[in-house]
């Protein structure tokens, strides 16, 4: 299962463990609907959320949001055995050598890194350009999230407001007993919605695009070191030793299994 289709898995887990306990305590699932009170947290949280942010990184959402869907988590002890390939072709042939294989990259940043490396760029410049673009990458994420926390704060108070005018509309019924206690349902089903989207939607995203963040960050460190050490080229052992040191457990005995397979 890859992280998009997890990430829908525990979203509709989430929603079924609210909608179940409610069934289960006699609730009829057609009451939670009012679409009033949607419009109320949905456009309210979205207005107040974009009068928080410029345009230019209100912007910056949706391809952030992408990203953070998108995300695959990398074999590093499958990268590492790439490497050792890699910098074994280099130090046989040459940089020169190299070229054709960058049209098989696909992964961009590794294709921006190897690139600079045949075309000569000193070590320098290949670290201060690949972490710029890092940098880059994580100031466009960082404020993806800082937006999807802000929606989180906005979304419970909207649904105070949604519940306040509901029962604002209560109070002018008072002549209609039979219709109190319906009203007065509607009224706080706002208040439902509004935390619901906070904690189900809003700030779980801006969790998740966080801690894809963090991920991708670590995995562009180990692609700038390992292209460095090609760059330098460093012996397979300095290379194998100096990339280990970017993996958990699990995938240094991964690593060791794939390594003895190769030998």
């Amino acid at each position: 299962m890859n992280g998009k289709s997890l990430s829908y898995f525990f979203l509709v887990l989430g929603v079924g463990a609210l909608l179940f306990a409610f069934i289960e305590e006699g609730g009829a699932v057609m009451s939670l609907l009012a679409p009033t009170a949607l419009i109320i947290i949905v456009g309210g949280t979205i207005a107040a959320t974009g009068l928080s942010f410029p345009l230019d990184e209100l912007r910056v959402l949706p391809g952030a949001l992408k990203a953070s869907f998108n995300f695959t988590r990398k074999s590093l002890a499958h990268q590492i055995i790439y490497f050792k390939d890699v910098s074994a072709k280099t130090r046989a042939e040459g940089l020169l050598a190299f070229d054709k294989e960058l049209e098989k990259i696909t992964d961009p940043f590794l294709k921006k890194g190897l690139r600079m490396v045949v075309d000569g760029f000193d070590s320098s410049a290949v670290r201060t350009i690949l972490e710029q673009d890092l940098e880059l990458a994580g100031a466009r994420h960082k404020v993806g999230a800082e937006i999807l926390e802000s929606a989180g704060g906005y979304s419970p108070t909207m649904g105070v407001v949604g519940t306040v005018m509901g029962l604002i509309n209560v109070l002018s019924r008072l002549d209609d007993p039979g219709r109190l206690g319906g009203a007065i349902a509607m009224a706080f089903i706002a208040t439902l919605y509004g935390v619901a989207f906070a904690n189900l939607w809003w700030l779980p995203l801006g969790a998740k695009m966080r801690a894809a963040h963090k991920q991708e960050v670590y995995e562009k460190q180990f692609i700038i070191e390992a292209v460095l050490l090609i760059q330098e080229g460093a012996n397979t052992f300095l290379l194998i030793e100096t990339l280990k040191g970017f993996l958990e457990r699990e995938e240094r005995v991964l690593f060791d299994k794939l390594n003895e397979k190769k030998a």
